[in-house]
């Protein structure tokens, strides 16, 4: 197995604290309590990312020889080595400075229901692990399983269960049954882009490129059709 994410355990230990700590009228409301602290936590996450120039971690599988790309945010130097490779954590960094603008942009509406941006955050920041995840030299595996990654399967998992919350949701404040199969339709054909991307990419290594952009399309395809099974909801302020 390789190493783990090291960032995983302090923002798991984090959401936790705030969940312990705050009043249970506090927790999950849009705008108040665990709300405002999820931006700080994606924003601090990005920092710590960055923070992956200074050791050999969150490196990606593809070395770059064109000295042209040899700098940030292209590859990054192996410490203690003499290769270059993807700058898979400056390129995470960029991502989650991005989550972080939607989520600030979310905190400023007063529409949905509690919980709505924590589950989106969960919802973009497993997007961005599926994707991170899959281009670093260092990802963890199961024993018996050397395909997907361990942050995959929680990340695809994650992203089911977020899908499956706004579609009960959905459901229960009459929105449109032909909206929501359509919506789920499009998720599973995300999930199926992804996937066939993972698996290609593995088998050949000078897929990278067409490989990776088809796997940012499915994780896109992944998080458009989750928000728009819940978006009739969000806009109403049910």
């Amino acid at each position: 197995m390789g190493a783990a994410a090291p960032e995983l355990p302090a923002v798991a230990g984090r959401f936790a604290a705030d969940v312990l700590v705050l009043p249970p009228g506090a927790v999950l409301f849009p705008g108040r309590g665990l709300c405002p602290r999820i931006g700080r936590r994606i924003l601090g996450l990005s920092l710590l990312r960055l923070s992956a120039l200074f050791n050999g971690s969150c490196r990606g599988k593809a070395v770059i020889t064109d000295e042209r790309f040899q700098k940030l945010p292209f590859a990054a130097a192996v410490p203690g080595g003499t290769e270059f490779r993807f700058a898979s954590f400056f390129i995470g960094a960029l991502l989650f400075l991005i989550v972080f603008g939607i989520l600030c942009a979310m905190l400023t509406r007063r529409r949905g229901r509690r919980g709505d941006v924590f589950l989106i955050f969960l919802l973009l920041y497993s997007a961005v692990e599926l994707l991170i995840d899959s281009s670093r030299n260092d990802a963890t595996y199961f024993h018996l399983n050397a395909f997907v990654s361990v942050a995959q399967i929680l990340s695809g998992v994650t992203m089911l269960g977020v899908l499956i919350v706004f579609a009960r949701r959905s459901t229960r404040s009459g929105g449109g049954k032909r909206r929501r199969v359509l919506c789920c339709a499009a998720w599973f054909l995300g999930l199926c882009c992804a996937g066939i991307s993972e698996y290609l990419v593995q088998r050949h290594g000078n897929w990278q490129l067409g490989c990776y952009t088809l796997m940012s399309i499915g994780a896109l395809i992944l998080i458009v059709s989750t928000l728009a099974v819940y978006r009739p909801v969000w806009e109403s302020g049910e």
